[in-house]
């Protein structure tokens, strides 16, 4: 389907927007009804190209932030149980997991998204005459 300037441009602020608030390029298409071959013919436009390299810059700083907000919510960190007449608090081994899941995975996103920013870092010396030492740095 053929779409005119002002829907393109409608559209691809729609889907910029999306995307800075943390929506999946795919998910943002998907909602919109735009193939992602149009939408990469679109990003050929230098302008566009640009706000799209924007919002994904954009939405990686919001994961990032989500890691930090997860980490510190202790919502649901214990939980009660009862043993007779007594009421006890214990810590909620669940949350504790999915709470690492779930920035685990932001970790791993944020690593892929933006390497040179978020990735594993290689150190790497040494010449012809001395092995290559490699560390891996957090």
């Amino acid at each position: 389907m053929a779409h005119s300037i002002e829907d393109i441009e409608r559209l691809f602020d729609l889907i910029e927007d999306k995307l800075v608030n943390g929506f999946s390029l795919r998910q943002s298409l998907k909602d919109e009804h735009i193939s992602s071959k149009t939408f990469y013919e679109w990003i050929e436009d230098e302008d566009k190209r640009k706000r799209y390299a924007r919002a994904c810059t954009e939405r990686a700083e919001k994961i990032f932030e989500e890691i930090l907000d997860i980490a510190d919510d202790s919502t649901n960190d214990y939980m009660t149980i009862k043993k007779g007449d007594e009421e006890y608090q214990v810590v909620n081994p669940e949350s504790a997991q999915r709470s690492r899941l779930r920035i685990d995975s932001r970790k791993w996103m944020l690593g892929k998204m933006q390497p040179e920013k978020y990735g594993e870092k290689i150190i790497h010396s040494g010449d012809k005459d001395n092995p290559i030492e490699i560390s891996f740095v957090d």
